[in-house]
Parts: C-alpha cells; sequence; structure tokens
C-alpha cells in the first residue's frame, strides 16, 4: 500500500516532512524568504490542500498575492473560495496590541476544525515572527511547544519562518529545540539543522524487528545471528540516545570543568606570591602546587567520564560502587539542574554491595531519570521543584535506586505504554528514553518501573544484582565480621518503614494543659485543635544521618574552594562594582543568618506538630551553618578589602541601612511565633524569595569569575530549598481549618516588607553593581520572570488572593530600586561598601532598553552628577543631611513623582512618617508593636546623635574613615566621551 508522504515544495527538504510536521525557516533576505514560501504554498494548492499564510514584515499581504499569483494562475479562485487565506500577523498574533500564547493556540485550533469536513486533503500553515519581540519570545516558545502537541498525527503541516537578522545563538537554539528540524536559506543555498540521528535510528529500529519477525518465522535457524543484529542496533541506538542527552548538558559540563580550573589557576598565582617572598615559604609553594595537581586530577577526572559517556563501546561487566556513579551523574546535571531552579536532595545507603554491570551504560539510566524529572517540573511553581535520589538494598539482597521528582505525575493513561518504543508524553520528544532504559537495566538482570507515593509528581525506580560477594572492609581486621554481616544478623528497616513513628511524637499531656506547654504568645494556634496540626506533613523528609552525611560532603566541598581561592588573586581581579556588591551582601545577611537560627528553633519548640518541630531543627542547624560559613568567607579576605570585618561588625553598628534590614528581621522571625514565622519567613522570604534569588546569585557569580562566592551560595541554597517546606504546610492547615483571612494578612505584611529590602539589596546589585558583559536579565525582568511567577503560581494552587496593593508592587518594578541606587550613592560615606554609579554611556543606554523612560526620571540627576564630577565639585555630590525615612521598612522615603507629600499618621502624640500606603497599613495592623522603635531621623531629633551634624552621624553609625564609601570606579564613568546633553538627559 503507498503511503501519503506530504511534499514540501522546498527543493532542500524533499520528502522529509511528514503529515504532523513542524519545522523552522531561517531566511536572510526577503528575496529567500518568498522563493520558499511561494514553492511551499503552490505544491498546497496543487495538492488540494487548504492553506494559511501568516505574513509579517517585510513582506505585505499585497506582495505574498502577486509573488504566489506569477505561479498559481487560478489564484483568485482560490482565495474567493478559501482554499488559502492571507492574513496579517497582528491579526493573529497581536490582537489587542499584546501577544498571548493561549488565546493564539485556541484560534489555531478553532481554523483548523472549521477546515474539516470541506474536502481538504491537508492543512499547511506558515507564519513569520518579524514582529517578535524579546518581551514575548519566553511565551512564543511556549506557543511553538503546543503546536507539537496540537498538530499530532494530523494532516497538517507547520513551517514557521525566523529572520536570521533578529536570531541571535540563544534565539537559535531555542527554535531548533521547539521544532523536528530546521532549514536555513544562506547566500542562495541551503543549510539543514536536524536532529536526524534518532529519526534514522528509529526507521533501522523497525526496519530490523520486521526483519526479524520475518526470518524467525522462514528460518529458525539464523535466530542467533538475528538477535546479535538486533542487540547491536540497540546498542547503538542506547548510544545516540546518551549522546543526545548529554548535548542537553553543555552548560553543566562547562560548568563543571571551569570550577577546578579556576582552583588550579588561583593556587598557581599563590605559589607564585609565596616563591617571591624572602626566603620563599616552600611549604607553603609545595600546598599550593599540591592543589593544582588535585584541580587537575579533578578535571581530568571528570573530562575521562564524559568521553567514557560519549564513546561507543561494547557493553562491559564491571564491579563498582553504585553511590560513586549516582554522584557522578549528579555532578553532571548540576548546571542543568540549577538552571531549572530544582533543588535536589540524596538519601544514598550505607554499605551498599558493589553492583556488577557496564557502568557507563547503568550511569545512562540515571541521566535519564533525572532528566525527564528535570524537564517534568517545568510546569510547576520555582520554589516546589524537588528532586529526591536514593539509594538502598532491596529485599532480595540487590540494590535499589529510585528518582522521585515534585512535578505534576504521570496520568493513569500512560502508566501502561510509559516503557513502549516511541510512546512520548512531551511535545517533539522521540519515546525511545525509557524504552532504552528498561532494556539496559533488564539486560543487566534488574527491573525497572514506577512507584506509587504520598504526595505530587512521579517515583521511577530500578534494583540491579549485585556482584554476589562479601569482601572485607577496608580498616577491620581478618575475621571480624563486616557490616553486611553484622546487617544480616540484626536487621534494619528502611527509613520509609520508621521515620513517621520516629518523628510523629505528638502526645496528649496529661499533667500540664496545652496551653501551658504552647503558649499562644510563642505558637499563635489561632484556636486550632491540636489534632489538626498533627497533619503537617513536609513533601521531602531527611534522617539526621542522612542530614549529617549531606552537610559534611557540601563543607568539605565549599571550605576547599575557599582555601584555594584565598591564597590567589581571584578577588583582586574581580570587577570593583562586584566587589562591592558581595561587601554589601555580607554585611547585610551574615548576621541575619544567625538570627533566623532563633525564629527556627522557636518553630522547632513552640511548631504545634512533632513533623514541624523536627523539620525546624534541622532549619536551625543550617541557619548556624549559614552563619558561620558566611563569616568564615569574608574573613579569609580581610587582608585584601578590610570592609569584609562588616560581616559580623554591621549588625552590632546603628548604620542607617542595617537599622533597616534588622528591623525587617526582627519582625518577620527573632521577635515572631512559630506561625507567623512559617508563613513570613518560610513561605514568603525563604520560599519566594531568598531560595531564588540564591540560585540567581550563584550563576551571576560564576559569570563574573567569583567562583568562591558562585560555590558559597549555590551550597547554601540547597538548605534554603528544604527547610523553607515548612510554610506551606502550614499554611494548608490554616487555610483548612477557616483561618484563610489571617494567613493572608501575615503574608500580605510580609511580602511587601520583603519587597522592600529585595530592591534595596538585589535591584542595585543586580542593575548597577553586576558587570554589564554578564547581566543576564534586569532586576525587573527577574522579578517578573522569577519572584513574580513563583507567588502567583502558589497562591493559586492554595486558593490565596494576591496582595491588595499588587498593582503598586508592579508599578514600583520600574523605578523603586532605581531611586534607592541614587539616595545610596548620594548617601556613600554612610554606607559600608563603596557604591557603583553604573551610569557609564554604554549602562545608560541598557538601563533606558530595560526600563523605556529611565533617562527622563533617573539620567538627568545623573547628567548634573557628571558635570560636578567633572568641574571638581565633588563636595556638591555629597548629601549634608539626613533624608527622610519610613518608620515601618526604615528606608528612603522614595516617590514616583516629584514633591509627593509624605503619609503620616500621629498616634500617642508622635507624627510617623511612612514611605507608601502598605507600609501605613503594616502599622495600623499592629501599632504597639512598631510604636516604639526610632528611626535613625527619629534618633538624631532625639538628640542621641552627638554632634549633631554628619560627622556626628557617621561615628554613630560605627563608620571609620576608612571605612566610608565612596564611588566604586572612582569615578571614571564622568570623564567618558559624552553623549550629547539632550541624550544624556533623556
Amino acid at each position: 500500500m503507498a503511503i501519503d508522504i506530504p511534499k514540501s515544495g522546498i527543493d532542500a527538504v524533499g520528502d522529509m516532512v511528514s503529515w504532523g510536521g513542524h519545522f523552522c525557516l531561517f531566511y536572510e533576505t526577503k528575496e529567500d524568504l518568498l522563493d520558499a514560501l511561494v514553492s511551499y504554498c503552490k505544491l498546497g494548492l496543487e495538492r488540494g490542500e487548504y492553506c494559511l499564510w501568516i505574513v509579517a514584515e517585510p513582506l505585505t499581504i499585497e506582495q505574498a498575492r502577486r509573488a504566489l499569483q506569477k505561479v498559481v494562475p487560478d489564484l483568485d479562485h482560490c482565495l474567493a473560495k478559501s482554499s488559502i487565506e492571507i492574513i496579517a500577523s497582528r491579526d493573529l498574533f497581536l490582537q489587542g496590541g499584546t501577544f498571548d500564547d493561549k488565546r493564539v493556540a485556541a484560534t489555531m485550533q478553532e481554523k483548523l476544525v472549521s477546515t474539516s469536513g470541506k474536502g481538504y486533503t491537508g492543512v499547511r500553515v506558515t507564519g513569520d515572527t518579524s514582529w517578535l519581540t524579546n518581551k514575548d519570545w519566553a511565551h512564543f516558545c511556549k506557543l511553538e511547544e503546543s503546536i507539537n502537541g496540537l498538530i499530532g498525527d494530523q494532516r497538517l503541516s507547520v513551517l514557521c519562518t525566523y529572520p536570521l537578522s533578529e536570531c541571535g545563538p540563544f534565539e537559535i537554539l531555542d527554535t531548533v529545540r521547539t521544532h523536528q528540524f530546521a532549514i536555513a536559506r544562506r547566500s542562495g543555498g541551503w543549510d539543514i539543522i536536524e536532529t536526524a540521528t534518532l529519526k534514522r535510528a528509529k526507521a533501522e529500529i523497525a526496519r530490523l524487528n520486521e526483519e526479524l519477525e520475518q526470518r524467525v518465522a522462514e528460518r529458525t535457524a539464523q535466530l542467533t545471528q538475528a538477535s546479535a543484529a538486533l542487540h547491536e542496533a540497540q546498542t547503538g541506538l542506547a548510544h545516540v540516545n546518551r549522546v543526545a542527552t548529554m548535548g542537553q548538558l553543555a552548560a553543566s559540563i562547562a560548568h563543571e570543568i571551569k570550577q577546578p580550573i579556576a582552583v588550579a589557576v588561583g593556587s598557581a598565582e599563590a605559589a607564585f606570591n609565596w616563591l617571591g617572598k624572602r626566603p620563599p615559604a616552600l611549604e607553603e609553594v609545595r600546598q599550593a602546587l599540591s592543589r593544582v595537581v588535585d584541580a587537575g586530577t579533578q578535571a581530568t577526572d571528570f573530562i575521562e567520564r564524559i568521553r567514557d559517556l560519549y564513546k561507543k563501546a561494547p557493553p562491559r561487566k564491571d564491579p563498582f560502587k553504585i553511590n560513586e556513579a549516582v554522584l557522578e551523574i549528579i555532578a553532571l546535571t548540576r548546571g542543568e539542574v540549577l538552571k531549572n531552579k530544582v533543588s535536589v536532595q540524596t538519601q544514598l545507603g550505607d554499605s551498599l554491595p558493589l553492583v556488577q554491570g557496564d557502568r557507563v551504560q547503568l550511569q545512562q539510566v540515571m541521566l535519564n531519570l533525572i532528566i525527564n524529572a528535570v524537564e517534568a517540573m517545568t510546569c510547576i511553581s520555582d520554589g516546589s521543584r524537588q528532586l529526591l535520589i536514593g539509594t538502598r538494598k532491596d529485599a532480595s539482597g540487590g540494590v535499589l535506586v529510585t528518582v522521585q521528582d515534585s512535578g505534576p505525575g504521570l496520568s493513569p493513561d500512560s502508566l501502561d505504554r510509559l516503557f513502549d518504543a516511541f510512546y512520548t508524553t512531551k511535545p517533539g520528544g522521540m519515546g525511545m528514553g525509557l524504552s532504552i532504559c528498561r532494556s539496559i537495566v533488564e539486560a543487566h538482570g534488574g527491573r525497572l518501573w514506577t512507584a506509587s507515593h504520598d504526595g505530587p509528581g512521579a517515583t521511577f525506580q530500578f534494583t540491579l544484582p549485585t556482584q554476589g560477594r562479601v569482601t572485607r572492609e577496608r580498616g577491620k581486621p581478618p575475621g571480624f565480621p563486616s557490616t553486611e554481616q553484622i546487617d544480616r544478623r540484626q536487621p534494619k528497616l528502611e527509613r520509609s518503614e520508621w521515620y513517621d513513628l520516629c518523628r510523629d511524637m505528638n502526645w496528649r499531656f496529661k499533667y500540664v494543659s496545652e496551653a501551658e506547654v504552647f503558649p499562644e504568645a510563642l505558637s499563635q494556634s489561632h484556636g486550632i485543635p491540636a489534632a489538626a496540626w498533627w497533619t503537617w506533613d513536609e513533601p521531602y523528609k531527611i534522617s539526621y544521618g542522612e542530614y549529617v552525611r549531606n552537610q559534611a560532603e557540601k563543607d568539605a566541598a565549599v571550605y576547599s574552594v575557599r582555601s584555594a581561592i584565598v591564597r590567589s588573586r581571584l578577588f583582586e581581579n574581580l570587577d570593583p562594582g562586584w566587589k562591592s556588591a558581595i561587601i554589601l551582601h555580607y554585611g547585610a545577611i551574615t548576621m541575619p543568618e544567625y538570627l533566623a537560627s532563633i525564629g527556627e528553633a522557636r518553630m522547632g519548640r513552640f511548631g504545634r506538630a512533632a513533623a514541624w518541630r523536627n523539620m525546624a531543627l534541622f532549619g536551625t542547624l543550617d541557619e548556624v551553618r549559614h552563619g558561620q560559613i558566611q563569616l568564615s568567607f569574608p574573613h579569609a579576605l580581610l587582608n585584601k578589602e578590610p570592609r569584609f570585618d562588616w560581616a559580623h561588625k554591621s549588625h552590632h553598628t546603628n548604620e542607617w541601612g542595617v537599622i533597616a534590614i534588622r528591623h525587617f528581621f526582627d519582625d518577620v522571625f527573632t521577635s515572631n511565633d512559630a506561625v507567623s514565622t512559617a508563613l513570613q519567613l518560610s513561605f514568603t522570604v525563604e520560599t519566594g524569595f531568598t531560595n531564588l534569588q540564591f540560585l540567581g546569585m550563584a550563576a551571576d557569580a560564576m559569570e563574573t569569575g567569583d567562583v568562591a562566592f558562585g560555590a558559597l551560595i549555590s551550597s547554601i541554597q540547597t538548605d534554603e530549598a528544604r527547610h523553607a517546606q515548612q510554610g506551606e504546610p502550614t499554611l494548608r492547615v490554616l487555610i483548612q481549618q477557616g483561618k484563610k483571612a489571617e494567613a493572608q494578612r501575615l503574608i500580605d505584611v510580609a511580602f511587601w516588607r520583603s519587597w522592600r529590602v529585595f530592591a534595596f539589596l538585589t535591584g542595585m546589585s543586580m542593575d548597577y553593581y553586576t558587570p554589564l558583559e554578564h547581566r543576564r536579565m534586569s532586576f525587573k525582568e527577574f522579578m517578573l520572570d522569577w519572584i513574580v511567577k513563583q507567588f502567583t503560581d502558589q497562591f493559586r494552587d492554595l486558593g490565596l488572593e494576591r496582595p491588595w496593593y499588587w498593582k503598586l508592587f508592579l508599578q514600583e518594578l520600574d523605578w523603586l530600586h532605581h531611586s534607592y541606587h541614587l539616595g545610596v550613592w548620594f548617601k556613600r560615606p554612610t554606607v559600608w561598601w563603596n557604591p557603583d554609579a553604573g551610569v557609564s554611556v554604554a549602562e545608560r543606554e541598557w538601563l533606558e532598553a530595560k526600563y523605556p523612560g529611565w533617562h527622563d526620571r533617573f539620567g538627568t540627576y545623573w547628567h548634573t552628577i557628571a558635570e560636578n564630577v567633572r568641574r571638581g565639585t565633588i563636595g556638591h555630590t555629597h548629601q549634608e543631611t539626613l533624608l527622610s525615612v519610613c518608620n515601618i521598612c526604615q528606608l528612603p522615603v522614595c516617590s514616583p513623582t516629584v514633591g509627593a507629600p509624605p503619609r503620616q499618621v500621629t498616634h500617642n502624640g508622635r507624627v510617623y512618617t511612612f514611605c507608601s500606603d502598605p507600609c501605613k497599613w503594616i502599622f495600623a495592623q499592629n501599632p504597639a508593636r512598631y510604636a516604639g522603635h526610632l528611626s535613625i531621623v527619629d534618633r538624631f531629633v532625639a538628640g542621641h546623635i552627638q554632634p549633631p551634624d554628619m560627622a556626628g552621624v557617621r561615628a554613630y553609625m560605627g563608620l571609620s574613615p576608612a571605612e566610608q564609601g565612596d564611588d566604586a570606579m572612582n569615578y571614571a564613568w564622568a570623564f567618558e566621551q559624552q553623549q550629547p546633553a539632550a541624550a544624556s538627559a533623556g
């Protein structure tokens, strides 16, 4: 029977397009575009298909019609009977002036339905993307992905066209990823960009299977030969799948190689420094060179592992340690995990027997399962992306490996076909990964399956046989029983069998009352009965032994980086603005990490459920560790920059920024009850802000070459993701018990307070202190793409409302942190870091592009400042009075309009000033909580600061002349070649 394969009409493509095809064309000129699309539509009309041509600049509807009429003489007739429609892109993609991928997908679905039953042999669609802007790019990629699901196996082909001049490397990668293949028209020739290897492999395996069935029926004697051929094809397919998966991990591989290289370079520089001493410090040189060797060995070993995964070699059967193999794959996928904001937890069993098999093939199974899990979680809230990887002995004496995610889970309809070849639930997927994984595991005598578990997500497990012999453990004398022998004498329960029993120590008190054990002032139970609190349950669990092992491994890794970096010149080579960002970070965040342990400990004692108290104690240990590690790193750099002393000193001073930060942290956890802390610290600050902030900061640090800070922040972020779990279960109990209004109020207070501090700390660092060439996105883009999306998803999922001031918050994304930055730079002698003006010519243009109107609103101030600097009147750029500050956030009162009146309230005869309506509202919620505090301005007026001038203010703040801030770039930006005044002013 002949197979109806639609031809594209484009010579370079030939018969590659099948029904359900979705491909793209990159073009350089309008002529190239017309040449391809005219042929594409002409052939569709000749074959009796319905054609839809969506045009955009540089083409017009009339130009497209004239070009097509030259080769389709009866085009007018085709247009009249609607066999072809030529429409403008704005009428489909930009209805109402905005792009909505869901609306466009629905419109296309309606169009397909309307053409069915009209006798067309098929449908072909082409649309151009020259109208597409950066802000709509991510949503358009989602539309492209939804098209893959929309067309399925329908008699439909879709050709999307992209102008090469508008596409950078990342856009090209995104485009190729969302299409089955791509073609490029350049300089009159054709290039084809496609993943044809897997397609050929699919055809080859189908051919071999058919051939095998025929040969088994015809000649049983050749069964062995056919089986060998099939095995070879499956091995080749597995290799193709492995290489294709590795291609997704290019960024991870680069990151893992870059880190030991950076350590080696830093250690080598340290060795040169020690050699320059008189006499040379030979012992220090030896240690530094030893670290160079270790780092080189680490990089070599990693490259060898990558080479093994890429190499096509016959299967082997060697004994190896499964935990080592798992950790290597986790390291390999670390970049992909960070990019997708996934938190990884491991629960690796102790004293596991050696596994017998092909290490590379079994690592391929783990790699596929981890990548599948990460991809499955891309559709859920960022802070909820949790990946658990575990190993343990199974009942048969083998090894059980588990990969569990918190994604949307598996639909019941897919379970029976999940491991079938060519069955996939992913748009553009080939459906070979899990089929290959099962084949590999079964070839090793194991089994791969999906398992059920409590909560969201999917769990995959597989078993592997062991080497089958017991080797004597290192350090134990002959005749001494091994751990495995002891385990056989004293069988141990699996963690899942004992964990809940040991954790849920919820008691009914006999000699004291509930109110005495859990005072309302410290627990704030809101009248909810004890039994209701006992339903509290965290998604991801960990035992103390597992916790200690994980933390020990992380500390060993991060402190080794610290040891190498401190002896190098990597810090000296960092951009001055980035140095200011990390000095600001350490001074603002280090001591609050210690303070957070107070809030965690309060939940650990007064949380109303044993499971909650258990997790809070891990949080307490985490926060103590975070304080220690963020004191250790800056302490090691004191000899390079004395301001790092402020990591410890800052919160023992009355510096105005520290007062603001201290007021915030005291409010949300130091002086808070257990329930309020869970909602305000865990749910709002950690899940919604700092967890995502640390992911972004770690990536920015690596981009700028700050390996030490990147390693530090990555190490902290995984802890934050774990103990931040306390917020959501607490919130669910409150909502289920009818306390939604109380929960909403607590979150509304914490979100606004967090936003203020976040704009102050992170906004300045991202848009002004990070070197321009390393800025991956603006602060506003980060807030919208990460923070706003995170909270919007959580509010929706939990049935909460967005805070009442949400519209005001979104408006402030355009201006608030710019105002804070300008004010900090004016007050630079009153801060402990060197503020980076960040207003070079190139940076101003970047700011205007990211924040249209920046020139008019802020550029005029910087233009005047630059003129003062050039004239030598730098004194005019210093503030000689204190700015008005808010009595809630303690930050400068800023307004989007000049001359806006302050918001003031009189309470018990004292006047309080607020920067915004939400800050005023927060004060009104609990005046007794806030009324006694004195802002820096209140203290000045009350006579606490003597002498009452700016010199007295700086002394009161604890700033010595050497610690007072100045411009990070020594005002070099003010002397750049200036643009015309009009451009600089807006």
